[in-house]
C-alpha cells in the first residue's frame, strides 16, 4: 500500500443527508490502486444521531488522515483541497411537500418584506432630496410644462432598469453570467460562518488540551 498515493480533495462546505457520512460521500478520492481507492471511499467519518434533524460538524484533514491510517496503515495521502471543512447534515426524510410549502411561505414573506422595505426606502430618499422640487426646477429651466410628467416617467423607468442591472436578474434569469451582488454577499456570509465554526472548533480543542 505504501507504493501508492491517495489524493483527496474536500470542499469547504459539504451538504449530506445520510446518517453515515463516509469520505467518498463528501470528497473526491483518486488512487492508481482502485481497490485502495474504494476502501478509502468507504471509511466512515461520522455517524449523525438518529433524532438529529440538522447539524454542522467541523472536520480537519488531519482527522481524516488518522482515520485512513487506522484502516490502511502506511498509505501515502496527498491533500489537494481544503485543510478544514464543514459537514452540513440536513434530514431529508420528511415528506417533500412540507419542505416545498415552507419554501413557498418563506418566499412570499421575503417578497412582501423586501417590497415594503424597498418602497419605504425609495420614498424616504425621494423626500430627503426633494425629487419633486428638482423636477419642478428642471421643467422651469427648460421652459417645459410640468403637467406632462415626462421626467417622472423617465425617472421611474430608469430606476427600475437600474435595479434589474444591479441585481442581474429578470424573471428568474440572469442578464449576464457574472454573480449578482446578492450571490456575492451570500458567498461571503457563508465563508464567514465557516470561519467562525473553524475558530470555535479550534478553541474547543485548545481548551480540551488544558
Amino acid at each position: 500500500m505504501g507504493d501508492f498515493i491517495v489524493y483527496i480533495r474536500f470542499e469547504r462546505n459539504n451538504e449530506v443527508s445520510e446518517k453515515d457520512v463516509t469520505i467518498g460521500s463528501i470528497a473526491d478520492v483518486f488512487c492508481d490502486d482502485k481497490t485502495l481507492e474504494s476502501k478509502v471511499n468507504a471509511i466512515k467519518l461520522v455517524h449523525v444521531a438518529p433524532k438529529v434533524k440538522r447539524d454542522r460538524i467541523v472536520f480537519s484533514v488531519m482527522d481524516v488522515i488518522k482515520k485512513i491510517n487506522d484502516v490502511c496503515p502506511g498509505v501515502q495521502i496527498e491533500n489537494i483541497g481544503e485543510e478544514d471543512f464543514v459537514i452540513d447534515y440536513i434530514d431529508e426524510s420528511k415528506p417533500w411537500y412540507r419542505g416545498e410549502i415552507l419554501k413557498f411561505v418563506n418566499l412570499i414573506f421575503i417578497c412582501i418584506l423586501t417590497f415594503c422595505g424597498s418602497a419605504f426606502t425609495i420614498i424616504a430618499y425621494d423626500n430627503d432630496v426633494d425629487i419633486p422640487g428638482i423636477f419642478s426646477n428642471l421643467y422651469e429651466f427648460f421652459g417645459v410644462s410640468g403637467d406632462n410628467k415626462l421626467m417622472e416617467i423617465m425617472y421611474s423607468i430608469g430606476f427600475g432598469m437600474g435595479i434589474l442591472v444591479f441585481y442581474n436578474h429578470f424573471c428568474g434569469k440572469k442578464i449576464t453570467n457574472d454573480p449578482s451582488p446578492i450571490e456575492v454577499e451570500q458567498t461571503a456570509y457563508e465563508r464567514e460562518i465557516d470561519d467562525a465554526l473553524f475558530d470555535k472548533a479550534e478553541r474547543m480543542k485548545e481548551e480540551m488540551k488544558k
